[in-house]
């Protein structure tokens, strides 16, 4: 299936981010992609969002700088989750959208988290898929590369690493993040991205910046959460403990699991007919509300 998408690239805090819109009129879904990716993680699910409620949903699919981007960040050193966070109320208002669905995947949800405690009338409804949370940002099996992350040559030895077939594309015991095959074609422009020398210092300075510290004073907020959460963590997960689902949804007030079977962390490619599903489950309190 394929989307048409209309294509943006809107000016923020943090310079030039490229910006896909699909759809037209009715609610809006803001999805956010992890480290290593782009807002192309999203594109399966926004074509089954696409026919489904009559095609009245604007998916809203940015290219956020954590790695993969195309424009590097203006001043470095500002970029961080929050500062990332915080450039998703500026692209729904360059937009003219008013609030939105707010979806996170992989470091986005860690993303997506920390832009909904510090805006929750802004977002009225969450999906959290398998991603960053609470005392796990980033994730136990990336703390190691991150405490590297500003010696010489580590950042280009890790997108090296991810480059390779059997740790992103390919299905297999040495993939973390994938049940079924990648396009590889889309996981070699990531890659491609990623090794441009300015782009790279990017994903260095973001990656030292995630700190658990975010995550925790986002879970200290969103236990006030008035909107709606669907949590839909992966089953068997390989890189976010299966507990850190069951310890959101015990703290955000109106919230409810969602599992995602047959995927890993990227259930958006994995799954997303079924990441779709937990989007529209969210979108419930919007619709109840108009």
């Amino acid at each position: 299936m394929e989307t048409a998408f209309g294509q943006h690239e809107l000016s923020t805090s943090l310079g030039p981010i490229p910006v896909r819109v699909s759809g037209s009129g009715g609610p809006a879904i803001l999805a956010v992609h992890g480290m290593l990716a782009d807002g192309r993680i999203w594109d399966q699910v926004a074509a089954h969002l696409a026919t489904a409620r009559g095609s009245q949903i604007r998916v809203v699919l940015p290219d956020l700088p954590m790695g993969a981007h195309r424009h590097a960040v203006p001043d470095r050193q500002a970029l961080t989750p929050p500062a990332v966070a915080a450039t998703l109320a500026e692209i729904l208002d360059a937009l003219q959208i008013s609030e939105a669905v707010l979806a996170g995947n992989d470091t986005g949800g860690a993303v997506a988290q920390i832009a909904v405690a510090g805006n929750p009338d802004r977002f009225p409804g969450l999906v959290l898929t398998s991603c960053d949370a609470l005392d796990h940002f980033p994730p136990p099996a990336l703390r190691p590369l991150q405490r590297m992350i500003a010696l010489p040559g580590v950042t280009c030895a890790v997108v090296w690493m991810f480059s390779r077939p059997q740790l992103l594309a390919r299905p297999g015991p040495l993939n973390l993040v994938a049940r079924h095959p990648i396009d590889p074609a889309l996981v070699a422009d990531w890659m491609r991205n990623a090794r441009q020398r300015e782009i790279r210092r990017d994903f260095a300075a973001f990656f030292a910046a995630c700190d658990k510290l975010a995550t925790l004073a986002a879970a200290q907020h969103l236990r006030s959460y008035p909107g709606r959460a669907v949590i839909a963590w992966s089953r068997g997960d390989r890189l976010f403990p299966a507990r850190d689902a069951d310890r959101l949804a015990e703290i955000i007030p109106h919230a409810r699991q969602h599992p995602i079977d047959d995927a890993l962390t990227f259930s958006p490619l994995d799954q997303p007919q079924a990441v779709a599903d937990a989007i529209l489950l969210a979108m419930d309190s919007m619709t109840a509300r108009e």
